[in-house]
């Protein structure tokens, strides 16, 4: 079998290699390029000179911004700050810029030998001086600088007030703030005074600090005291329940007995439990 060669399909095939090997070597040279000029940008930053192409935020080291301007992080430039623009901005604050960043808190200090806004004499005599006053305390005038607690004397509360330390001024005790006043008690005011006992239970109707209810009736308990008297032996000719008290961390039904023969009646206090004590009079 014989085979036949093309002379212009060899010749084309030379074409195409020939032009496969300029693309690869120009992919090549652009390759060496980016790194060469990468690494020329990268040697050139912190060589102490703002060249083109460098700023103040990728090259901080060679463009450095004045004082009085910071290196906006979006513009990548220096700024100078504006006064009044309602923003506040680097390198303002309360004391530069008050219309931009508010005023300053006051942090003043008893005893800095400096009398600031929100010091007195009466509050700090040590930076303010001591008071040039003209009052007397205890000429029976409670006068303008006067309080109720710096000079009783002259300033007396009213019923049933009473002169709180720290406001210096004459106050009614609000029961059910949460804080167990002068003249509040568990009697008058059980939601800010705790009870003086478990056993007794704040009645916020009343607001007053009442004994639980007992299960054991009445009958029940004038039952069992005749019983415990009369295993002794005694004659009883009558018996009242006096009522509900705590003994012991109990709570107990009072029974009152008058026996025969005896001169004073006899007490007994009875549980839940039906248990029994007598109390022994002076």
């Amino acid at each position: 079998m014989i085979m036949q060669y093309d002379i212009g399909e060899e010749k084309n095939m030379r074409e195409i290699s020939k032009n496969q090997f300029i693309a690869v070597f120009i992919i090549i040279g652009v390759i060496v390029a980016i790194f060469l000029i990468f690494n020329f940008t990268r040697e050139s930053c912190g060589n102490s000179i703002c060249e083109q192409g460098e700023n103040c935020f990728d090259c901080p080291k060679d463009c450095k911004c004045n004082e009085d301007k910071y290196c906006s992080s979006t513009e990548k430039k220096c700024i100078k700050p504006i006064c009044g623009d309602k923003t506040c901005e680097r390198l303002e604050n309360c004391s530069n810029c008050p219309v931009d960043c508010g005023a300053c808190k006051i942090t003043s200090f008893c005893g800095d030998n400096k009398c600031d806004a929100d010091e007195l004499c009466s509050t700090c005599p040590r930076d303010c001086g001591i008071c040039q006053s003209t009052y007397i305390c205890g000429n029976k005038v409670c006068e303008k600088e006067e309080n109720c607690y710096d000079c009783p004397k002259d300033c007396k509360c009213g019923v049933e007030e009473y002169c709180s330390s720290t406001e210096k001024k004459c106050l009614k005790p609000t029961c059910g703030n949460g804080d167990c006043e002068p003249y509040e008690n568990p009697g008058n005011c059980c939601l800010d005074c705790a009870c003086y006992t478990p056993e007794e239970i704040c009645n916020k109707a009343t607001k007053k600090c009442e004994l639980q209810k007992m299960i054991l009736t009445d009958a029940r308990a004038i039952e069992l005291a005749i019983e415990y008297f009369e295993n002794q032996s005694l004659e009883v000719i009558s018996a009242e329940v006096m009522g509900v008290s705590s003994y012991n961390h109990k709570l107990v039904k009072e029974v009152g007995v008058e026996i025969t023969g005896e001169e004073w009646n006899r007490y007994i206090g009875i549980t839940e439990d039906e248990e029994i004590t007598e109390f022994v009079l002076p």
